[in-house]
């Protein structure tokens, strides 16, 4: 390990820098990162602040290093220009120009305006997309529900780090934001996927020949996305 970063992991972590969270049925202090890389400490019901912070302190080289790790995810995750991104099923390389002196990005058939040519692309690119996404899929989720005559409640497209989508026994179905990216079969399969789910809430083998009944092909969606998972985290 480099000094700067041993230095890094042996700096002392202010109160100021933990989110406190208290939990009754808690059994024990437990340590960890946000989403943000935040330390995040769990408190039990007995517990009080002070044991936490002495918790957290007592355990900072973990922390430290991980956020190292979380820092180094997130700059893996930035997109510039020249870069090369899913989109749609494509591959397309993303291009930041002038426009009346303006920045912009061009990707396919988007165009966005930047505030700043310099920026993070996978901030404004993510914004684009989840206005995509929630333009598109819940009509499409309808189209695929009429045709299958099945029922479902509400389409909600949400920033899901570990799934494509998810269905409640409500009928709501969950998407990721994420599946603009994808070709038009996968986007198809994950939200057929979902739909079946309300005629068999668990992947049983009744399950799975809902599935394959209603998308034949789905073995076929299911490869791409594991081939390609590790290109459409960012955002």
């Amino acid at each position: 390990m480099e000094a700067m970063e041993l230095g890094f992991i042996e700096k002392r972590i202010k109160e100021e820098e933990i989110v406190f969270c208290r939990r009754k049925n808690a059994r024990r202090y437990i340590a960890s990162l946000d989403r943000h890389g935040r330390i995040r400490v769990t408190i039990p019901q007995e517990g009080s602040r002070r044991e936490a912070l002495k918790f957290v302190r007592e355990n900072s080289a973990w922390l430290r290093e991980q956020q190292l790790k979380h820092g180094e995810l997130v700059e893996k995750g930035r997109l510039k220009h020249g870069d090369t991104i899913w989109y749609r099923g494509d591959r397309h390389i993303l291009e930041v120009s002038k426009d009346w002196g303006r920045p912009v990005l061009k990707v396919a058939d988007q165009r966005i305006f930047l505030a700043d040519e310099n920026i993070d692309l996978s901030r404004p690119l993510g914004q684009r997309f989840r206005t995509l996404a929630k333009r598109e899929l819940p009509e499409r989720t309808s189209a695929l529900a009429c045709r299958l005559e099945v029922s479902h409640s509400k389409v909600s497209i949400r920033d899901q780090r570990t799934r494509w989508g998810s269905c409640s026994s409500s009928g709501v179905i969950s998407l990721n934001w994420r599946l603009i990216m994808t070709p038009s079969a996968v986007v198809d399969y994950i939200i057929i996927h979902e739909l079946m789910h309300l005629l068999e809430m668990n992947h049983s083998r009744r399950f799975w020949s809902l599935v394959e009944a209603a998308c034949p092909e789905y073995r076929a969606s299911e490869n791409w996305l594991k081939a390609n998972h590790s290109e459409l985290g960012w955002g």
